[in-house]
């Protein structure tokens, strides 16, 4: 098996729509989940990550429902269903989770490349402020507050220390993660 030796010989073309409505649905999706697009293949969504607001919220309540009357056929339909589901019926965990798996996801992509984890990092400060004034004087059940903070710990652990030793974990965080999924 040949070794990749960098991003480029990974990233496959992004497939072109089939028509107007699959290249907006596309386009929708991207929108949505940013952090997925860019692990995908379509860079021009480095660094960017979902940011929790009502206002985002609300607007993506109305594109998906005027999406939905379009819709061509039935996977497009259940595509629309799933982004819908997930937003909509997202708990406040998710957000952290969310942050934590678009590191993960950026770290097995392509390792530590500082432009792109610093532009990742602003905009996950930006979502877990988003989310915390989203969330703030809302009661929940104990369960979800202990998923809540193991999210939010699990996000900070390779964070502290000093710079050197926040490196040292980053890698070989990221070294044994390779060994155990075989890249």
């Amino acid at each position: 098996m040949r070794e990749i030796r960098n991003q480029k010989d990974r990233d496959l073309p992004v497939p072109k729509p089939s028509s107007e409505v699959e290249a907006e649905i596309f386009e929708f999706a991207k929108e949505f989940d940013p952090t997925s697009a860019y692990l995908n293949g379509v860079k021009e969504y480095v660094g960017k990550i979902a940011i929790p607001s009502r206002r985002n919220l609300e607007k993506f309540s109305r594109r998906v429902e005027e999406l939905r009357l379009r819709a061509e056929n039935e996977s497009q339909q259940k595509l629309l269903n799933s982004l819908s589901a997930a937003y909509t019926m997202a708990e406040p965990q998710g957000i952290p989770e969310g942050v934590l798996g678009a590191y993960f996801g950026y770290l097995m992509k392509e390792g530590i490349i500082p432009g792109h984890l610093r532009t990742l990092t602003r905009n996950a400060i930006r979502a877990m402020q988003t989310a915390v004034s989203e969330h703030r004087g809302k009661n929940y059940p104990t369960g979800i507050r202990v998923l809540i903070y193991r999210a939010l710990l699990e996000n900070m652990r390779p964070f502290s220390g000093s710079p050197a030793s926040k490196v040292k974990r980053l890698t070989s965080s990221i070294d044994s993660s390779r060994r155990m999924g075989g890249h």
